[in-house]
């Protein structure tokens, strides 16, 4: 797989398309930030790597069930709705054997997933605790003023993101753990 075809915003492949002054472009989705004019292509596929769609290819997982194929990539299951990721992890429990390498990936990545949300978490804690500003009067327009409240807002919204991230992937990871069979089984 190419680099430009690992951006989640890419076209299925396709031969390069020859644009008006001899450069060859690469097509991607029709609404790609980086394409070219009113084409659906970019001129260096690298610039994939630098887009905030980019998905890292090492970061995805093959489910085979019956006639159903899937690729999923990992980090864009944060931003799938909960009631298909529980489906995703039901398809990838339904055939154990076939799926094995994936569930152990899954498992592991979803730890890993958790402990890196946490961290950041703690850090933008810190760097909240470390740089808040107090500001007597919110309603002031003195420069110094708006831009303490500025990096206050900053600071703010910055924990609030983190923690709502480290939330998700914790309630990801229970989902998952839900999902396992031997989980539901009581004594």
């Amino acid at each position: 797989m190419s680099k430009y075809q690992t951006c989640a915003h890419s076209a299925p492949w396709q031969p390069p398309i020859p644009l008006d002054d001899e450069e060859k472009g690469y097509p991607v989705g029709r609404f790609c930030k980086h394409a070219c004019r009113s084409m659906a292509v970019i001129r260096d596929p690298a610039v994939c790597e630098s887009c905030t769609q980019y998905t890292d290819p090492t970061k995805l997982i093959t489910i085979n069930t019956g006639d159903y194929h899937a690729e999923i990539y990992f980090d864009r299951l944060e931003d799938m709705p909960l009631s298909n990721i529980r489906k995703v992890f039901k398809l990838l429990l339904a055939d154990p054997w076939n799926n094995e390498g994936a569930i152990r990936q899954m498992t592991l990545y979803l730890d890993a997933a958790v402990i890196e949300s946490k961290e950041v978490w703690k850090q933008a804690s810190i760097e909240y605790q470390n740089g808040w500003r107090n500001v007597f009067n919110k309603k002031s327009r003195l420069k110094e003023d708006r831009q303490k409240l500025r990096e206050n807002n900053r600071l703010t919204a910055a924990v609030k993101r983190s923690k709502a991230r480290h939330e998700r992937w914790v309630k990801l990871q229970t989902c998952w753990a839900e999902a396992q069979p031997d989980a539901n089984t009581r004594v």
